[in-house]
């Protein structure tokens, strides 16, 4: 398959300069399919083909690319830029990354996962060369570290996540990557003192000065509510020498601050500026959230005072076809997903992941594990080593302000290093703390400082902690290897059927009771996992998901879901097609009785079942056991009779309904019916988006059973993927990627039987 054709997916799109947006045109740096044998820094390469951004794997494919790729695009000075300085930066890059600016090597970066950053001012022309080398291939010495086809994840290829210059004055507010410094460089936020009454919020800015003389400027800081309300302010007099740098800190004080936690994330806005001469010389905006983290293995994780179980999951940011090459849009539609269903926190397995993604946890409430590349792969070689250290601080450089980011991961998953060198990790990691807000998180190991220590697992099932006895718990993972390995009945195709998904939803309902009874002592639980995710081994697609990998929910997704108290809701987890007279009915709701009818005759009204813990029978799902410890049991109604028609489920809470889901009858397919699956973020310029197609019936219900390839066709944007996909459970999924400057697109489905659908979709404007 010629990768690189069709799907491109690569965005430099953007300047800032003093705070304007220079478009630069293109959604990728300009390719070539090869390059001429040519001398680069003294580096002779051969030619190489370029692969799409990340890379295009068909589905059900074994195709891996892995290679070197290079990128180039020739842009003129930036206006405005005369006499200042150039950064840039680009946010991703797959992994081994060299950087030319015409024709001097400036950079490189030995990850993939962290941003490639550069100050080009010093090479700068009226029209400028950017040439970019990027290897994927399989290198021990760079974390994650393991080969590709061992992997349980797919690395993805090339630049994969957005670039763009900056252009700054020569007295400026700093990068903190670039700067390299612990605890120190650009905006460092702390809350060293966080009540009802009133909070403390220090900011550290980091000044320098290229000029050739000292300057004195004045340092202001504005805190600003959701609503516009200036609500602390502070300035100050500084001072920095010629071609040096200085940290300042100040103390501004919120009264009554809006506190910041999944059930109300109050965000302020800082504004940090420069001010020299009557002029804004530099300046920066800021997201924060103000809260404060206490954790212990007596009273679990306490947030603003008050105790939280942690219900959570984890992530691999990669999508179909494209991989990890997500718009922000698609990583803040993943975040919501994760939200929506029930959970308070996500790790972010097993790598950093976009900060479009963080940005939007921090909007919507939901906690994160930011995570080091790492992966059942331990390398003693002091490169390795060094640069695991190197991931840890800037990985902590780069999200410390996220109020979102609530404890790091600062361990290679599931590699258990010598005790002396997961130390040394530790104290990496507690050498960027400031005020002390840095909690460590690690595989507990005897004699390991990780401030929270993730449970062991145990052939029986169960997941103790005692490897750390004086530390809390968290069980990272739980619901999916232990119940089969590669073979995990936990691993379900949405297309395997109703039956197959519920027993998948059981063996999470089984695990989260008896995990829960472990609190406070472990704090919490994570999933395996919120979305299947691509892997290099022969089933192509971990099917382990509570979502499938193009983000359609399973029935687990629901249970999750209906864990939560924030609003009423319920789901019916069957579908209802002939077949047995008599069948369960199992429902996820969170409403105190669930009354279920057929054709508007109820059946029968009753309370959720507290059934006790036994131990694990993978013959008896949904029997009335291992549910006394959930927040909200399933409703199982027993021995339900069919009929043709509808199934109603309705939900009381204090005998007033609250809440409704209706399961019909669908007939034979006569037609396909079109939506863009969007959660609600509707779709802009340069985004990725999924669009589903649904066989149904005269009255448009959706027909679960209908099986078959739909075919796909597009105007106004391109397909993401494949433009034939397979129904499963009568919906085919295909990704849209809409243009740069396209306001409208439209898709036309059909069938090689003549089942024809369509949609047309007007583009939000950025």
């Amino acid at each position: 398959m010629d990768l690189d054709s069709n799907w491109e997916f690569v965005r430099l799109h953007s300047v800032d300069v003093g705070g304007d947006r220079y478009d630069l045109e293109s959604e990728a740096l300009e390719r070539t399919k090869s390059l001429e044998l040519q001398t680069l820094h003294g580096k002779v390469w051969q030619p190489a083909t370029l692969p799409h951004c990340a890379w295009i794997r068909p589905i059900g494919s074994s195709d891996i690319w892995q290679g070197i790729a290079y990128y180039r695009r020739i842009l003129p000075r930036p206006p405005g830029s005369s006499g200042k300085l150039v950064q840039l930066t680009i946010e991703g890059a797959m992994q081994d990354s060299d950087l030319w600016l015409n024709g001097k090597h400036i950079a490189s970066r030995k990850g993939g996962y962290l941003p490639l950053e550069a100050d080009i001012t010093p090479w700068l022309k009226d029209r400028n060369e950017i040439l970019v080398r990027v290897d994927n291939q399989d290198n021990p010495l760079i974390p994650p570290g393991k080969p590709q086809q061992e992997l349980d994840f797919m690395y993805g290829a090339g630049i994969y996540r957005n670039a763009r210059l900056t252009v700054t004055d020569r007295l400026r507010i700093t990068d903190p990557i670039l700067e390299n410094l612990p605890r120190n460089g650009g905006i460092y936020v702390t809350y060293p003192v966080v009540g009802e009454k009133s909070a403390t919020i220090r900011v550290r800015t980091h000044v320098r000065n290229s000029h050739s003389a000292g300057i004195g400027f004045v340092i202001s800081q504005n805190i600003i509510d959701e609503k516009g309300n200036l609500v602390a302010k502070a300035s100050a007099i500084g001072r920095v020498g010629s071609l040096s740098a200085e940290q300042f800190t100040q103390d501004l004080v919120v009264q009554h601050p809006m506190l910041w936690s999944p059930r109300a994330p109050n965000l302020y806005r800082l504004e940090t500026l420069l001010i020299s001469g009557g002029g804004i010389e530099d300046s920066t905006a800021t997201k924060i959230g103000i809260r404060k983290i206490e954790i212990s293995r007596e009273r679990g994780f306490v947030l603003n005072g008050i105790p939280i179980r942690l219900v959570g999951t984890n992530r691999h940011q990669d999508y179909p076809w494209v991989g990890p090459a997500l718009s922000d849009e698609a990583n803040a539609r993943d975040a919501l997903q994760i939200k929506r269903a029930g959970h308070n926190i996500v790790r972010l397995s097993h790598y950093p992941q976009s900060t479009a993604f963080l940005d939007e946890c921090d909007r919507i409430g939901l906690m994160v594990i930011p995570c080091i590349p790492g992966w059942q792969f331990m390398n003693s070689d002091s490169r390795f080593v060094s640069r695991v250290g190197q991931d840890i601080r800037e990985l902590i450089r780069r999200d410390r302000n996220h109020p979102s980011a609530v404890f790091w991961e600062t361990s290679l998953n599931e590699t258990y290093p010598p005790v002396a060198i997961a130390k040394q990790w530790d104290s990496i990691a507690k050498s960027e703390a400031a005020d002390g807000n840095i909690f460590t998180a690690g595989d507990a190991a005897k004699g390991a400082n990780w401030d929270v220590a993730y449970n062991q697992w145990k052939d029986d099932l169960s997941r103790p902690q005692v490897a750390a006895p004086d530390k809390p718990g968290y069980i990272r993972e739980y619901g999916d290897y232990e119940f089969g390995g590669a073979t995990s009945s936990s691993r379900v195709r949405i297309g395997q059927g109703v039956d197959k998904l519920l027993q998948e939803t059981w063996n999470h309902v089984w695990s989260h009771n008896k995990f829960r009874s472990q609190y406070p002592w472990t704090m919490g639980d994570g999933t395996w996992e919120m979305f299947d995710h691509n892997v290099p081994w022969e089933f192509k697609i971990s099917a382990s998901g509570l979502s499938d990998i193009f983000r359609r929910p399973k029935p687990s997704y629901w249970f999750y879901a209906s864990q939560t108290t924030d609003r009423p809701m319920i789901k019916i987890a069957n579908t209802w097609q002939p077949g047995a007279a008599f069948r369960d009915v199992i429902v996820f709701s969170n409403c105190e009785e669930v009354g279920l009818s057929v054709n508007g005759r109820l059946f029968a009204r009753i309370k959720p079942e507290r059934g006790p813990l036994t131990n694990y029978d993978k013959a008896k799902p949904f029997d009335g056991s291992n549910t006394s410890n959930l927040e909200h049991p399933p409703f199982v109604f027993r021995n339900v009779p069919f009929a043709v028609g509808e199934l109603t489920a309705v939900g009381f809470v204090q005998h007033a309904p609250v809440a409704r889901d209706v399961v019909t009858t669908a007939g034979s397919p006569i037609g396909l019916k079109l939506w863009v699956d969007d959660l609600g973020i509707r779709p802009q310029a340069n985004d990725l988006v999924f669009v589903r197609a649904a066989f149904v019936d005269r009255y448009g219900n959706v027909d679960p059973t209908a099986v078959g390839k739909i075919r796909f066709q597009v105007t106004g944007a391109v397909l993401g993927g494949e433009s034939t996909n397979e129904a499963e459970m009568g919906i085919a999924s295909t990704l849209i990627r809409t243009s740069a400057n396209g306001n409208s697109f439209s898709v036309r489905a059909s069938t090689i039987t003549g089942l024809t659908g369509g949609l047309e979709f007007v583009v939000a404007s950025k």
